[in-house]
């Protein structure tokens, strides 16, 4: 009985680290893809490389919302929260790319029409979002 108890923590064990490494491995390829995000966002100066690029930022798009209920939200914000380089790594990432967005918002898109509607629905505040329901 000793021996199964044993077994029984020690697969406890290893799940816990298991999952752990599932939330280390989500959070290096959200950091990986918002990183390609802002790349692709920076190459955007004109129509023409705007055009070309759109396939690429909504691959990123589909590819980051694949990440989506990976692993569990508490987690990951806890990972996030105990790892000060991640953590603040993430945050600049993410304020450089809303700084190209309004950059490429105030540029009209360069007139790219596949752009506009592709980060149009981003540009919404989520509380003018017809089809967003504010949480109780």
């Amino acid at each position: 009985m000793k021996q199964v108890f044993s077994f029984l923590v020690l697969s406890s064990s290893v799940a816990c680290v298991a999952a752990a490494d599932d939330v280390q491995s989500i959070c290096a390829a959200l950091n990986a893809g918002l990183t390609e995000q802002l790349g692709i966002l920076k190459g955007m100066t004109d129509t023409a490389s705007s055009a070309a690029a759109v396939p690429a930022l909504q691959a990123n798009f589909d590819k980051l919302q694949g990440l989506n209920g990976r692993v569990d939200t508490t987690a990951m914000w806890r990972h996030i929260e105990n790892t000060p380089e991640l953590k603040s790594e993430l945050v600049l990432t993410i304020q450089l790319i809303s700084i190209e967005f309004c950059r490429i918002e105030e540029a009209q898109f360069y007139g790219c029409e596949e752009l506009r509607a592709l980060l149009a629905p981003l540009l919404i505040p989520a509380a003018a979002r017809p089809d967003e329901q504010p949480e109780a």
